[in-house]
């Protein structure tokens, strides 16, 4: 573990997953847009720009792989010089267990099938082999809009997609449910589930799917 740099937390970035989940299940009562999914309890997500990460949340612990093929560490699987085991150095054994069963083998198995930076947790924050920013240049960039303060990253969702007053009031309320207690499933009422849909006429399937990954379910 590197000692240098300032790790995030990692209730800021969980917050942030769920925010972008709701924000995406919205989204998707209009268009099919897909830059993050789910398959528990691996969520992963791109920035449309050519970087991939996989995020792992499991028994309080998150493990993130990631790939950005704007950088020099990118190299082809079949060059030769691939090792994605300097991004791991010092993770926990029993981490590095659930990193090759979930998210370091989604990275391996997807293309272009490399690795080029990794973080794990470390009692309340996330730590790496690196300084934060290195992790950051080399893929990390990709979760800026995750660990964003929570009211600025509403905004910039709003901006963007103009979701309406009572649609923002439901985001706000679903994101403190859900990060406040956890563990309590909620349940969504009809007159939510029709703040959802909107004026949108499409089939809510591929919400519910988003939702449910979040502990969220609808009527």
């Amino acid at each position: 573990m590197d000692e240098g740099g300032d790790y995030p937390l990692i209730a800021t970035l969980w917050r942030g997953v769920v925010l972008n989940t709701l924000a995406e299940a919205f989204l998707r009562v209009f268009e099919p847009m897909e830059s993050l999914w789910w398959d528990r309890p691996d969520c992963i997500l791109t920035d449309g720009q050519g970087t991939y990460c996989a995020l792992t949340f499991t028994e309080g612990d998150v493990i993130g792989v990631l790939c950005d093929g704007h950088s020099e560490r990118d190299v082809s699987p079949e060059s030769g010089e691939f090792d994605w085991t300097p991004y791991l150095r010092g993770i926990p054994p029993r981490l590095l267990a659930v990193a090759r069963e979930h998210a370091l083998r989604i990275m391996l198995e997807s293309y272009p099938g490399t690795v080029t930076a990794a973080f794990w947790s470390e009692g309340a924050r996330l730590t790496a082999a690196e300084p934060w920013s290195a992790v950051v240049e080399h893929g990390g960039h990709a979760l800026d809009r995750f660990l964003q303060d929570a009211n600025e990253a509403i905004a910039d969702w709003n901006e963007a997609l103009l979701f309406s007053p009572a649609q923002t009031a439901l985001i706000r309320s679903l994101l403190d449910r859900r990060t406040t207690y956890p563990e309590t499933p909620v349940t969504l009422t009809t007159a939510e589930v029709a703040t959802l849909r909107g004026e949108a006429s499409g089939s809510l399937a591929p919400s519910r799917q988003l939702l449910a990954a979040i502990g969220i379910t609808l009527p």
